[in-house]
């Protein structure tokens, strides 16, 4: 092998400690690209309880929300040229 040869070795992978982490419910999913780097924002939607008596009711009650907030539950980023194998 000369100098300037490059090699490359197959070393293998092996996850561990997922089994420790909390089991976290998500319903939502947003994929940010910014200046090359990779954001996934994971987050649990909750719908808000509407009910009422009657359809005017429940049509007030939705004409006062503005929005539905999504609870960020995590938010790794990667950064050009990783590798995730």
């Amino acid at each position: 092998m000369t100098e300037h040869e490059e090699t490359s070795v197959a070393i293998p992978v092996l996850w561990t400690g997922g089994e420790d982490l909390p089991v976290i419910m998500v319903n939502q999913f947003i994929v940010t690209v910014y200046e090359g780097e990779v954001f996934l924002s994971v987050g649990t939607l909750t719908p808000p309880a509407i009910s009422g008596p009657t359809t005017e009711d429940v049509k007030r009650q939705v004409d006062t929300i503005g929005y539905v907030p999504v609870r960020t539950a995590v938010k790794p980023g990667s950064l050009p040229g990783a590798s995730g194998n």
